[in-house]
């Protein structure tokens, strides 16, 4: 992608997920609402919102980028040096040690100095405060999101005019920067999509300068240029990338092939009348596959793609798992949420921490519940059983996710 403090649950309802997970980012679209953006702007037209100097301080400052410098090791790719549009050799700003490279923080500084730009991916991993709009982000779009940040001092493009394959939104926290967006006449390319000509100079009727506190939201396929002003500037870029119908037939795939016409060859060109029939079972193979909440089923297994974000508490390792009652709180360890497979249209078993689990029927409401970013009590889940007499059954199930390190097991209050 180009230039395109810990942060807590908000208070509210634990289980209203998609509430807790707008309240941060109609924090950054404000004064436009969530439903106003959806609607109006997302996948759609461009955004700019001034803003307060300091609205993005809490999620990113320069003594964050400073911590994340001096203490992680960031090599290329992930760590970037660019300059008047071309990436700079990695060998200019790393020393090759022990089979990895480290940062030269004295030719890291020289060329920033000299009016490169640093670029650090997948910052979301790095910072709790972006991970949790990450996390927020992907709620509330159904996509995948990463962050990316950007550093820069001098006057030199970090990168030429370009477009993105994802939406972007550009969230400036400190500092200034110059960006010019061409007219959305390349709207929603695909990923195939990659060699269309840069639009004339004429083109680019957006010609503004982000400051600090200012969003600034292009859907996918519009042509952008962020240039420097000779003085500091800090953004972040929140890459966010929707399904598109590709995905959706890649996920179909391997469920059509539970089917008999699934694993069939196609018939040779020299049988029009057997290809025609194996295109019409294929298609009812297909339309079979949209009985029910496939909406739903897609979502979640999108959601189960993304691993859980690490959590350790290597103080209490030597403790033994707390006993499950009504209040012990049960988080996803590895995943975001529980994914299902299935055989014949019925579930067959549940993908929880990696590995394949025979599923109990009554319980697919309760796993249905889990998440790895906030945590659901096993009050709630013994709630979705349609016989409470199954409620012990389904406490030794949890109590053998936890022992396998499928869930995590906090006492609740």
């Amino acid at each position: 992608m180009g230039e395109s403090d810990t942060s807590e649950w908000p208070e509210g309802d634990g289980d209203d997920v998609e509430g807790a997970a707008t309240m941060q980012f109609d924090a950054l679209i404000a004064p436009v609402d969530r439903d106003t953006f959806i609607d109006r702007y997302f996948n759609r037209d461009m955004l700019y919102l001034p803003g307060e100097a300091d609205r993005f301080a809490g999620l990113l400052d320069w003594s964050d980028l400073d911590y994340l410098l001096e203490h992680n090791r960031l090599e290329p790719p992930r760590l970037r040096l660019s300059r008047a549009g071309k990436l700079i050799d990695p060998s200019l700003y790393t020393r090759e040690r022990r089979g990895a490279r480290d940062l030269d923080a004295g030719a890291t500084n020289m060329l920033l100095r000299q009016g490169a730009t640093l670029v650090i991916s997948y910052a979301e991993e790095l910072l709790p405060s972006l991970r949790a709009l990450a996390d927020e982000t992907e709620q509330l779009f159904g996509a995948h999101v990463n962050i990316n940040i950007y550093a820069g001092w001098g006057t030199d493009n970090g990168f030429a005019p370009h477009f993105d394959h994802h939406d972007v939104l550009v969230l400036q926290a400190r500092g200034r920067k110059r960006w010019r967006v061409a007219d959305g006449d390349y709207t929603r390319p695909t990923t195939r999509y990659r060699n269309s000509p840069c639009p004339l100079p004429e083109k680019f009727g957006f010609d503004t300068i982000l400051e600090s506190g200012d969003v600034l939201y292009l859907p996918r396929g519009w042509w952008h240029e962020a240039t420097p002003l000779g003085e500091e500037s800090l953004h972040i870029t929140v890459a966010i990338s929707c399904p598109v119908a590709r995905n959706v037939l890649d996920w179909l795939a391997p469920r059509i092939e539970q089917a008999a016409i699934g694993s069939a060859a196609v018939p040779p060109p020299s049988r029009p009348e057997a290809r025609k029939a194996y295109f019409a079972d294929l298609l009812r193979a297909i339309e079979a596959q949209f009985d029910g909440d496939i909406s739903e089923d897609f979502a979640r297994s999108r959601e189960a793609e993304r691993p859980a974000a690490p959590r350790f508490n290597l103080a209490g390792m030597g403790e033994s798992p707390p006993t499950i009652d009504r209040n012990t709180i049960i988080t996803l360890a590895s995943e975001r949420r529980v994914d299902e497979r299935r055989k014949d249209g019925a579930i067959e078993c549940v993908i929880v921490g990696g590995r394949e689990w025979p599923c109990h029927p009554p319980f697919l409401p309760a796993l249905r519940l889990l998440r790895s970013y906030r945590g659901t009590s096993f009050g709630e889940l013994a709630a979705t059983l349609a016989d409470p007499a199954q409620e012990k059954a389904l406490q030794g199930f949890v109590q053998m996710l936890a022992a396998g390190g499928a869930v995590f097991l906090e006492p609740g209050e």
